[in-house]
């Protein structure tokens, strides 16, 4: 692959392609931009970062980190430079470094729309089973968790588009994911592979003559409706 392709397919500048090619300087990339390189040269993510290594931490972008991870809510920009006493371009710059620190790390900064940003559990580093062995022995689901899961299973196709969520049901979506019951591709929400697989029959509904009729053919009916 010519480094012209390579530019162009990952959106570096020349003058980056050559700091890796020939020099073997580390470019301070976003994560989303180690993403591209990493699908360019195919290889995944951690082989790009372990490359050369992490980016050093630095003040600015620990104290930033600190302040995400005791928000309970997503930080605007805004919100970020004032709490910090920054400047709002060195709050985006400081929000760029954090972000490529973290591309080898368990977390990953989530840029939530519009222009707000928070922490986040990263799912891809994850083996099948760990969140559920790890909370297999928790307290039952509570009732926002219910109702949500209720709305993935039956609800119309619209209900799982994370963009009909409001802030209460994306936290709660967050929280069954970390339990291992629903997965997010940042645009649709849909219950786990082993939910699915699980699925008992529904004690509320019944069909023809009292037949109980499974949950999953209670979905199928609702999204032909």
């Amino acid at each position: 692959m010519s480094r012209s392709d390579l530019a162009r397919l990952t959106g570096l500048s020349w003058d980056v392609i050559v700091a890796i090619e020939e020099r073997g300087e580390p470019p301070a990339l976003t994560l989303n931009a180690a993403r591209r390189l990493a699908s360019a040269l195919a290889v995944d993510l951690t082989t790009v970062a372990a490359a050369w290594g992490r980016p050093p931490a630095q003040q600015d972008d620990i104290r930033l980190e600190a302040l995400l991870a005791h928000a309970d809510q997503p930080l605007s920009l805004t919100r970020i430079a004032r709490a910090l006493r920054w400047s709002l371009e060195h709050a985006q710059h400081v929000l760029q470094r954090l972000d490529g620190r973290l591309a080898a790390t368990g977390q990953t900064l989530r840029h939530v729309a519009p222009g707000r940003y928070e922490l986040a559990a990263r799912g891809d580093v994850l083996q099948a089973g760990d969140l559920s062995r790890l909370r297999e022995h928790e307290q039952a689901i509570t009732a926002p968790e219910a109702a949500l899961l209720r709305r993935l299973i039956i609800g119309q196709r619209e209900d799982r588009c994370w963009a009909n969520f409001n802030h209460s049901q994306r936290r709660t979506a967050a929280r069954l994911a970390e339990r291992g019951l629903v997965r997010s591709d940042g645009t649709w929400v849909h219950v786990t592979a082993d939910v699915d697989a699980n699925l008992q029959p529904d004690l509320d509904r019944t069909g023809p003559h009292g037949v109980q009729r499974p949950l999953r053919d209670r979905r199928a009916t609702a999204a032909e409706q």
